[in-house]
């Protein structure tokens, strides 16, 4: 896919109107099967929820299908055909107007569908979140459809915590 037929895309399939597309990068680091590494950049501003004395801060990470908790019956097993690692970093820079007040705490699970680790590091006034999630190549008998639901739903939960920041 071309760059600018990416970024169309992307910008098609933004959740949040706070992207800046101007300061779109693109680049394809390998591209022989199994592997493709895929890197984008992408500015984000007025991305924060500010109040009076608060700022709140959710990460725009690549939401994972969601499962629908009522769906509980599956009659056909679950095929992950393709393993797959996706990992994300975010750094952001705080105004000097804003202090990091409460941060999401750092996770890692390790289970028998895959991985996922959320980690934060904050210095000074940049901070740094890296997200990793691995799903493993398998297919899983319909027994095991809710465990692979809970498992997919709790990263999705872990993904929506966000940053609290009051001002200085």
């Amino acid at each position: 896919m071309r760059n600018s037929d990416q970024k169309k895309y992307i910008e098609g399939d933004m959740v949040y109107s706070s992207f800046d597309l101007k300061n779109y990068a693109f680049k394809i680091k390998n591209n022989e099967l199994p592997e493709i590494e895929l890197y984008t950049s992408v500015n984000q501003k007025n991305a924060m929820t500010i109040t009076k004395k608060t700022a709140y801060f959710v990460p725009d990470f690549v939401p994972l299908p969601a499962f629908d908790n009522q769906d509980t019956i599956r009659n056909f097993p679950v095929d992950f055909s393709f393993g797959r690692t996706e990992i994300d970093s975010l750094t952001f820079l705080l105004p000097k107007t804003l202090v990091l007040d409460e941060k999401p705490d750092d996770v890692s699970i390790d289970n028998e569908f895959g991985s996922y680790l959320r980690k934060t590091v904050a210095e000074g006034n940049q901070i740094l979140v890296i997200r990793k999630l691995a799903i493993k190549k398998n297919t899983y008998s319909p027994s095991k459809y809710r465990e692979i639901q809970n498992f997919f739903n709790q990263i999705n939960d872990y993904d929506q915590q966000g940053f609290i920041f009051s001002r200085n």
